[in-house]
């Protein structure tokens, strides 16, 4: 069973983590990092028929079980850590693994894809996600949409997990199974979500899918099943599919043709006009895409203040245009369309795509297809930090009893967050951390002399004791 360490304190879903157990000593293991494997409070999920089992076989031989889901007619899309050491990949929608049929719905990847920034060796667990390429479209199974619009704002909404996992230690895996869940908490790569008690997910739920019904009335995928923080599996998190759209979008364009749901790419063949084809830029103004969900045609100049900042040459300053680089809610307020955050600052702001350096300015660098502000240098748990100067990483945060004594701390909301012996308590800046117990004081004891040892060799001394030696060299010194 691959598992990985965050801060002591954060163990992977691995893709070989169908076991219900850490294999060998997991005694120094703080308590919160011993993973029993039970995924809790779940329900089957026969309609889900574009979430897929995965069935990996390593170079070692070692094989594994993860989760995916169905979001091309060939393409799945699944967790970095499932098939970043695969030798070859298996995948079926048969709603239990006891109804496989070799050949019927059973399907052979001919290539995976894991994002390049996934380091398999890294304790950061960022970048956590992948792309499968089927050598056939499964028969008969409707693509997930999946979403490439911000996830800021869902915090405490309701959201749907579903993957393949177990249901008591030990047993229960290979059954399709979903479960709800609230948004527990966003972090620019990462959701969330588990209500700490009774539900959850765990191993074998590893690239599973996490839906989200937005406004529009569609169900689409916000996240894959990555890790979880607590022994029983009752509180995880998802890689956000939403920070990852340039990578999703690349290979989707690579594989599959254009989709009607929103995917960058224009379809021609829907039954209502496709939101990436009216609302793209294309010198024609489309009053079709102004009634669409969230639609704004960028070749649709309007200057005045009407809550849209406009994306053409104005005679005077829009009052509704963002600055870049300014705080934003929606992309609408940005002239370049692009409201996004980063690793380092989870307020979003206006910003614009890129392909290389030289299309950011000042301050901003090109990181996965964006011009982010630039991030500061990484610190990691444990080590000290100050704010503005540096970044704690490894999703710990800069605090301490005092702003001289400030750390990277592991964050809490209660005491059940933080391992035995810790304590949560108030931080210098408002946010609260797990405070280590003070180490007890050692008291030094007096050194003893043994007894004379008997003469076993050249190196021994006959019947003369180690504080007679001292006596004798104390002498010879005064003379």
């Amino acid at each position: 069973m691959i598992v990985r360490r965050l801060a002591a304190l954060v163990v992977l879903l691995s893709a070989a983590a169908c076991g219900p157990t850490l294999e060998g000593d997991t005694s120094e293991l703080p308590p919160i990092a011993r993973q029993r494997g039970a995924i809790v409070g779940g329900t089957l999920a026969p309609n889900d028929s574009n979430v897929f089992q995965l069935i990996m076989t390593e170079a070692s031989g070692q094989m594994g079980i993860c989760s995916a889901t169905l979001i091309g007619s060939r393409t799945l899309l699944t967790a970095a850590h499932c098939v970043d050491s695969a030798r070859s990949v298996l995948a079926h929608n048969a709603p239990s693994d006891t109804q496989i049929q070799f050949g019927v719905n059973t399907h052979r990847a001919l290539r995976w894809n894991v994002h390049p920034n996934w380091d398999p060796n890294s304790q950061s667990l960022r970048s956590d996600i992948a792309i499968i390429l089927l050598e056939r479209a499964p028969p008969n199974v409707n693509p997930k949409p999946w979403n490439n619009q911000t996830m800021n704002g869902t915090q405490g909404r309701p959201i749907r997990a579903v993957g393949y996992g177990n249901t008591s230690p030990g047993s229960g895996s290979g059954t399709r199974r979903q479960v709800g869940l609230t948004v527990s908490q966003l972090t620019p790569q990462l959701i969330f979500m588990g209500d700490s008690t009774s539900k959850g997910i765990c191993q074998g739920d590893s690239g599973g899918p996490t839906f989200y019904t937005f406004p529009d009335g569609v169900e689409r995928q916000v996240g894959v099943h990555s890790f979880t923080v607590s022994q029983n599996c009752t509180y995880g998190a998802d890689t956000r599919v939403d920070a990852f759209t340039p990578f999703v979008q690349m290979y989707l364009s690579m594989y599959e043709a254009p989709s009607c749901d929103r995917d960058g790419r224009c379809a021609t063949n829907c039954n209502t006009p496709d939101f990436d084809c009216v609302c793209a830029k294309d010198n024609i103004c489309s009053s079709v895409c102004l009634g669409l969900q969230g639609g704004v045609d960028p070749d649709c100049p309007d200057c005045g203040p009407n809550g849209l900042c406009a994306t053409t040459t104005c005679a005077d300053p829009d009052p509704d245009c963002v600055r870049e680089g300014s705080d934003c809610t929606m992309a609408t307020q940005c002239v370049n369309r692009e409201c996004r955050n980063d690793p380092q600052n989870l307020q979003p702001y206006c910003t614009r795509a890129c392909l290389q350096p030289t299309d950011c300015t000042a301050g901003f660098e090109c990181l996965s297809g964006f011009c982010l502000k630039k991030q500061l240098p990484l610190v990691s748990a444990g080590e000290p930090c100050r704010i503005g100067t540096n970044f704690c990483g490894m999703d710990t945060v800069c605090t301490g009893p005092s702003q001289v004594e400030s750390t990277c701390q592991l964050t809490c909301r209660n005491q059940g967050d933080c391992p035995d012996g810790y304590s949560c308590s108030n931080g210098w800046n408002g946010f609260r951390f797990c405070q280590e117990p003070p180490k007890p004081q050692i008291l030094i004891g007096k050194a003893t002399i043994a007894a004379p040892v008997a003469k076993t060799g050249c190196a021994s001394i006959d019947g003369v004791s180690l504080l007679s030696l001292i006596a004798l060299a104390g002498l010879r010194r005064r003379r």
